[in-house]
């Protein structure tokens, strides 16, 4: 199997209004509860961990990786915090995003990664990186149409996120309903990209930041649904 770094994107002070979890110490808990699953996946051997908050946790990441042979990156810096509090949490996503690719020592010499948003973890990794088309794969939301995409996670060609999607988060107005996921699938469009749904479904487990409440292990009826859902989506956008 083919392995990719994985960049996982945290703001352990959170700027956004409304995010329901907001405590530091429980978000870096959650956060730290994650990464320690990723660090027992054997499709990862390299990381990269960004905060755009500020918040610097290179200490209790090396306690966690004490007995993991995995190349784990860690890299903090400022959002914009004026900005993310006025259009929202998808606008400081795409900063740290934009940040890591374009400051990390790993990123830089990748042509592929992943992406998890903190506090999640993706049970069927392995199954969604087999599927990858290396351009740009995600979980999407909609019934008889995609309505927008699932940026938890993704995998993608660096180039290809660079030019599609680096200055989507300037878009974002998260009090008028316009999100990321929103700005994503625009984009996408505006470009006619097409292929960009994951054909197998990513399994996400974890803890909401913005509901404060825990993802639910899909239903095996729902998980069949979405496959073949997902698999309609990939073959007709």
């Amino acid at each position: 199997m083919r392995r990719i770094p994985l960049l996982i994107t945290s703001a352990i002070q959170v700027a956004a209004p409304g995010a329901k979890l907001a405590d530091p110490a429980e978000r870096l808990q959650l956060t730290l509860k994650g990464i320690e699953l990723w660090l027992k996946n054997t499709a990862i051997d390299s990381m990269v961990v960004v905060d755009g908050s500020g918040f610097d946790y290179s200490r209790q990441l090396r306690e966690l990786r004490l007995d993991s042979k995995k190349e784990v990156e860690f890299l903090c810096f400022q959002n914009n915090v004026a900005l993310v509090k006025l259009k929202g949490k998808g606008y400081g996503e795409g900063e740290i995003v934009l940040h890591a690719l374009t400051h990390s020592r790993i990123l830089s010499s990748a042509r592929y990664f992943a992406k998890c948003t903190a506090k999640l973890y993706v049970k069927n990794y392995g199954k969604c990186l087999a599927a990858f088309d290396n351009k740009f794969m995600c979980g999407v939301y909609g019934h008889n149409r995609i309505r927008c995409l699932d940026t938890r996670f993704y995998l993608a060609s660096r180039d290809f996120w660079l030019e599609h999607f680096s200055q989507a988060h300037l878009q974002v107005d998260d009090p008028k309903g316009y999100y990321l996921e929103h700005s994503y699938l625009d984009r996408l469009r505006n470009d006619r990209v097409k292929g960009f749904t994951l054909p197998v479904p990513p399994l996400i487990e974890g803890r909401s930041g913005s509901d404060n409440v825990e993802y639910p292990a899909p239903s095996l009826y729902r998980r069949l649904v979405h496959r073949v859902r997902f698999y309609i989506f990939n073959k007709i956008y």
